[in-house]
């Protein structure tokens, strides 16, 4: 077997990297997604975003992949407490990222090591982690940092509430970040 280049890769960083029945899913820096078939070798770009967000792909298990398009506004700076996410389901059978506002008892964890999910009944119980949101785990220091559908910034009434939001409900440190265990901790 040779090692052969791929054909239509974007010509930006890879961000992010998943296997997903059968296929491997790859987000680049410049917001593109594309599906690559292992044994034909044929990469597929499925729909950029305009918005040029920093895309993150979070599998369930084999039966769904989600994409989290995490958006910086131009206020200036870093800032995890003003990002806006949106999340959208892998519909493979039309090709395209359908968005959605509720994961169920789903959370998803990205995190530099990799991303997944997992169900809130799978978490200690009463640790202050709850189902329909997102946590990012790689933010500065030790800090985590939680979003929810629908919440509104420190007094914005304008905010626009379709989309994931930093959720200050919670106050969640990692304790433990050593491969292959992420050990957080909630503080109420």
């Amino acid at each position: 077997m040779l090692w052969k280049r791929l054909d239509n890769i974007p010509k930006s960083f890879c961000w992010s990297l998943v296997s997903f029945r059968g296929r491997f899913y790859a987000t680049f820096l410049s917001s593109q997604v594309v599906v690559i078939d292992p044994y034909s070798l044929e990469v597929t770009l499925l729909l950029p975003s305009p918005q040029k967000p920093i895309n993150y792909l979070v599998p369930s298990g084999n039966d769904e992949l989600f994409l989290v398009e995490v958006t910086i506004l131009p206020i200036g700076g870093l800032d995890f407490d003003q990002l806006t996410l949106r999340v959208c389901r892998l519909d493979e059978e039309a090709g395209k990222w359908d968005e959605i506002s509720d994961l169920g008892d789903r959370v998803l964890f990205i995190n530099a090591l990799g991303n997944f999910s997992c169900s809130a009944k799978d978490l200690p119980h009463d640790c202050g982690v709850s189902g329909n949101s997102i946590l990012i785990t790689h933010g500065p220091d030790k800090f985590t940092f939680a979003y929810k559908y629908g919440v509104h910034t420190t007094g914005n009434a304008e905010d626009d509430l379709n989309c994931w939001r930093y959720s200050r409900e919670n106050h969640v440190m990692k304790l433990n970040t050593s491969f292959p265990v992420i050990a957080i901790q909630v503080e109420i």
